[in-house]
């Protein structure tokens, strides 16, 4: 009983928050009923939206998977999970409560259009969508950096924080997507997370001596930013990177695909961004503002197709690298070296595309999309 009664909490508060507003509407003094109407939809919203997710897991095998078996532990008070272990493992609503936990993770930290927007923008199921960004969450441990970030309230401004869960939310939503492009549907959650954590893990904190002066430049502004609102320099640092993260999926892949040592293929990747101008591009992407929601997705897919250039590109020079003793960094930026020699001709067309693109004016989305599939031809 105890459990139904928590498993209809979604839809029960969801009925209760509309018969609020409408109490409000109807029945509060003018300016109170409208106030309350602003504080209350946004939570009609985040409530319809847990229902409709929490539906597409349960009819998906997502809640069986074993990754989840710790959140189910979690979710019973200490005394329970020792004395039940057994009992909680085989739970006969185990799965409602798994969905429901996984459900309330991602509305809370995403928002309630997280799943919704990236399935309608991939095509993939709600269910493939949910599975992705736990295993985004797990891999770039952003479960920790949203708490390290809500542990400062009270010390720093809403707004700084705002900020920097909307930065960690845009890097959420950009590996949600990589990871259901290039993440087979039947890999063990744990054992991906973990594939991808040790790269991260591995190329955190040496970013400085990996990216182009451009980007550098860029970090350095956004940590010292958050630094001089008063966000902790450990944390300052992370966040002002992240941006940056989002290439280390693919360098993980691309070392695990070449068996050539991450080190390497990171020298590798960021050397073909700053040979091509990417770093470049990508920085005036990031300044355009989109013209409603089709722009919106175009920038988006712009962005990753000059990821997806870097990777080819990287790709193409680290055949290049000889067989011996583990090359380092410095021999993955040398292969992209002799790679730009050999294809000097179409590089230089390119800088003269973007050159001319920039000298017509801001760039916008069809000028990034133009100079973006010129790169794309040279790295085919």
């Amino acid at each position: 009983m105890i459990f139904g009664a928590l498993l209809g909490t979604a839809a029960t508060q969801a009925a209760n928050l509309a018969t609020a507003m409408i109490v409000a509407r109807a029945l509060l003094p003018e300016g109170r009923g409208d106030l309350q109407l602003v504080v209350l939809w946004p939570m009609l919203a985040a409530q319809v939206a847990s229902l409709s997710l929490n539906e597409a897991l349960l009819v998906s095998p997502l809640p069986d998977d074993p990754a989840f078996a710790d959140d189910l532990r979690s979710y019973f008070p200490p005394p329970v999970r020792e004395r039940f272990a057994a009992d909680i493992a085989g739970h006969r609503l185990r799965r409602e409560l798994v969905a429901t936990l996984l459900c309330n993770d991602i509305v809370n930290r995403a928002g309630p259009a997280f799943v919704q927007g990236i399935a309608e923008a991939t095509g993939a199921s709600i269910a493939a969508v949910a599975r992705a960004a736990v295993i985004a969450t797990g891999a770039f441990r952003l479960a920790e950096l949203y708490d390290r970030i809500n542990a400062l309230d009270g010390k720093v401004t809403a707004a700084v924080q705002i900020a920097m869960h909307r930065t960690a939310i845009e890097l959420l939503r950009r590996q949600t997507q990589w990871m259901l492009r290039n993440v087979d549907a039947g890999a063990a959650i744990d054992r991906t997370v973990a594939q991808y954590r040790d790269g991260i893990d591995a190329l955190k904190g040496t970013f400085s001596g990996l990216v182009s002066p451009l980007e550098r430049e860029a970090v350095t502004a956004r940590i010292h930013e958050l630094a001089a609102a008063g966000v902790p320099a450990d944390l300052a640092d992370e966040v002002g990177a992240l941006p940056l993260f989002a290439t280390v999926a693919d360098m993980v892949s691309l070392a695990r695909e070449s068996a050539i040592p991450l080190d390497a293929v990171a020298g590798a990747y960021f050397a073909a961004g700053a040979a091509l101008g990417i770093d470049r591009l990508r920085e005036q992407a990031a300044r355009v503002k989109p013209q409603g929601h089709w722009d919106a997705l175009s920038l988006t897919r712009i962005e990753d197709d000059l990821f997806a250039v870097q990777r080819m590109v990287a790709a193409k020079a680290l055949k290049g690298v000889a067989a011996g003793p583990a090359p380092a960094r410095a021999e993955g930026a040398a292969s992209v070296a002799a790679w730009a020699a050999a294809a000097a001709g179409g590089i230089e067309r390119a800088r003269a595309l973007i050159a001319d693109l920039e000298r017509d004016g801001a760039f916008t989305a069809a000028k990034l999309a133009l100079a973006t599939a010129q790169l794309r031809d040279l790295a085919m």
